[in-house]
């Protein structure tokens, strides 16, 4: 996390009437991705070789490693990639109340739903396929 800024990884929207009538491709989309994350995290070197070969050149493999270092920290969680507490999203939703981006405050409940989640983390780890 970067201090003072209470972010909340990388936010997946879907509409909630997709996620309900393809509730099992939503669920392997999730479950391809968590499963990349997880790789990103475990594999340093492989992780900054990949965004090199196919990041182009504008970055340099310094950077690379800079982004890494600054990303991988925050993507990890005991309950496994991809969670998200609802503390943290609370933090992020005064936030951005509080810098005048939304002008009333949602409730975290109406935001997230970790169903998904719940269904493809098992002991911290992703379920896959």
């Amino acid at each position: 996390m970067i201090e003072g800024y209470p972010a909340v990884g990388t936010t997946m929207v879907a509409n909630t009437t997709y996620m309900k009538d393809n509730r099992d491709t939503m669920t392997r989309f999730l479950k391809a991705t968590m499963k990349a994350q997880e790789f990103f995290i475990a594999e340093r070197d492989k992780t900054i070789q990949i965004a090199i070969q196919y990041g182009g050149t504008a970055t340099s493999k310094e950077q690379h490693a800079f982004i890494y270092d600054v990303s991988a920290p925050d993507m990890k969680h005991p309950k496994g990639v991809g969670t998200i507490s609802k503390e943290a999203w609370q933090a992020n939703l005064d936030l951005l109340v509080s810098l005048g981006v939304l002008k009333t405050k949602p409730k975290v409940e109406d935001l997230i739903d970790t169903s998904f989640m719940d269904a493809i983390l098992k002991d911290g780890k992703v379920i896959f396929p």
